[in-house]
C-alpha cells in the first residue's frame, strides 16, 4: 500500500506545482471510455484503473489535479483504506486540469485499495467536482447510480493466510461431472484428449463446497482427461479419466 500511495501522492504534488491562472465558468459531460482492474497473483492490494472523457460544453472548466476533484467508491465487503490519483490530457493551471470551452481531454482515475476481508471488490466512479466561475463554488457532475460504464468488474482479493484450494470430480453417465471444491468460489472444467483441449467451461458457481456441470459436446471414441481448476489462480486441483467407446 506504501508504494502505491507515494507514487499516487507525487502525482498530486506535481499538479500542484503549476502556474496559476484565473478560473472561468463552465459545465461538462463526462463519457465513459474503459474501466478495468487489476490485481497481484496474492494479497490484499486490487488495483483499478477508470478512463473517461471530458467535454467544457459552456465556458472553460476547470478540474483538481487532487483528490478534491473527484468522487468514487468502492464496492466490496470491507477496505481497510485507498487512495487514488488522475492523470489527464489536459494542460493544469494552478493545480487544476483546464478543459476550454467546446473542447474534450481523457482522464484516467488511478485507484489503489487494500481489502479488508477476503472478497469481492469493484471501483466505480460517482462524481466529479469542477469550478464554475473564478471565485466561485464548486459545482459537482454527478454520474447516475444505474451508469455501470464507469465501474469496473469486480477482482477477488485474500486477506490473511490463503486457503488451499482443493477439489475433486466424479464422472456421471451423460457426460455430467460434479465433485467438490474447497478454497474457491468457481471453478473452471476442460476436457483434453491426446493431443488438444476439446472443451472448456469457466466460473463455474461452487455452493456449500459442491459444483456441477454437464458438458455440451459430442466426444468422438477414445480416452480423455477431464481437470478441474480454480478459476481465481487458474491452478488444476483434480483430474480424472474418462473413456469413450462407441
Amino acid at each position: 500500500m506504501t508504494i502505491f500511495r507515494t507514487f499516487l501522492l507525487a502525482l498530486v504534488v506535481a499538479a500542484a506545482a503549476l502556474p496559476n491562472a484565473a478560473l472561468a465558468a463552465g459545465t461538462i459531460n463526462v463519457s465513459p471510455v474503459a474501466a478495468r482492474e487489476y490485481a497481484q497473483e496474492t494479497g490484499s492490494i486490487a488495483l483499478f484503473s477508470l478512463v473517461f472523457d471530458v467535454t467544457a460544453t459552456g465556458e472553460d472548466a476547470y478540474i483538481a489535479a487532487s483528490s478534491t476533484g473527484h468522487r468514487y467508491s468502492i464496492v466490496g465487503p470491507k477496505v481497510n483504506g485507498f487512495v487514488s490519483g488522475l492523470m489527464g490530457t489536459a494542460d493544469k493551471v494552478r493545480g487544476d486540469y483546464v478543459i476550454r470551452r467546446g473542447e474534450t481531454e481523457r482522464f484516467t482515475l488511478i485507484i489503489a485499495a487494500e481489502a479488508g476481508e477476503t472478497g469481492r471488490f469493484a471501483a466505480k466512479l460517482t462524481a466529479l467536482e469542477y469550478a464554475g466561475e473564478a471565485g466561485g463554488e464548486t459545482m459537482r457532475h454527478t454520474i447516475p447510480a444505474s451508469d455501470n460504464g464507469f465501474r469496473t468488474e469486480d477482482v477477488y482479493r485474500a486477506v490473511g493466510a490463503v486457503p488451499a484450494v482443493t477439489g475433486s470430480i466424479t464422472v456421471n453417465p451423460g457426460l455430467s461431472f460434479s465433485g467438490t471444491a474447497k478454497g474457491t468460489d468457481s471453478v473452471g472444467l476442460t476436457i483434453t484428449n491426446a493431443s488438444a483441449r476439446v472443451y472448456a467451461a469457466n466460473g463455474l458457481v461452487v455452493r456449500s463446497s459442491k459444483w456441477n456441470h454437464t458438458a455440451d459436446i459430442d466426444l468422438e471414441k477414445g480416452a480423455y482427461t477431464v481437470s478441474l481448476s480454480d478459476s481465481q489462480s487458474g491452478k488444476v486441483i483434480a483430474t480424472e479419466s474418462v473413456t469413450v467407446s462407441r
